[in-house]
């Protein structure tokens, strides 16, 4: 048995987090249009809190600057994105052959939808602050690291295997 005070104290935390959560996926959202729209080089912090329909001071409580919401935000993008084709690159047994369907599939999507495309290039890659947790590193690196161990690929370190596959795939979205 949980006194009403426990639960009301337990209750109040999940709540916030909660709330928090869904003011920084509607930065997040906001975000994306906003850079869809002019890019994130043109966007300024007032076209992010006119979009998402906050105030400076929400905004700056989620994000230090503009860059940080972007980076944010194409972390987001591109997690979904890989996320999004892992079940069917996941079917070919080949680490070669998931890294070429993979990099064909974003190649595929960003033409189809030019906005994504003008997101890749736009943001470029790699920066430093991503986490090695994120989806590109765990998922596109298990398949690299494999096919490096199977001499599938030239050899070369790990990291540059994950800035060549991410940079070529970002240099043919831009041509596309």
């Amino acid at each position: 048995y949980a006194s009403p005070v426990t639960m009301t104290s337990d209750h109040r935390p999940a709540v916030a987090a909660r709330r928090r959560e869904r003011m920084r996926a509607r930065l997040l959202h906001a975000a994306l249009e906003v850079v869809a729209e002019k890019g994130s080089v043109a966007a300024s912090i007032d076209d992010f809190v006119a979009h998402a329909r906050v105030s400076r001071g929400t905004f700056y409580k989620y994000f230090p600057d503009v860059p940080s919401l972007v980076q944010a935000m194409a972390e987001a993008v591109s997690h979904e994105l890989i996320a999004h084709l892992h079940p069917m690159v996941d079917t070919f047994e080949d680490p070669a052959q998931r890294i070429a369907v993979g990099m064909l599939a974003v190649l595929q999507m960003a033409q189809r939808l030019p906005p994504l495309g003008g997101l890749l290039t736009h943001l470029g890659w790699p920066r430093a602050e991503v986490s090695e947790m994120h989806t590109f590193f765990v998922l596109v690196g298990r398949d690299l690291d494999l096919g490096l161990r199977q001499r599938r690929f030239a050899k070369m370190d790990l990291r540059v295997a994950l800035d060549l596959t991410a940079g070529l795939v970002i240099g043919a979205a831009h041509r596309l």
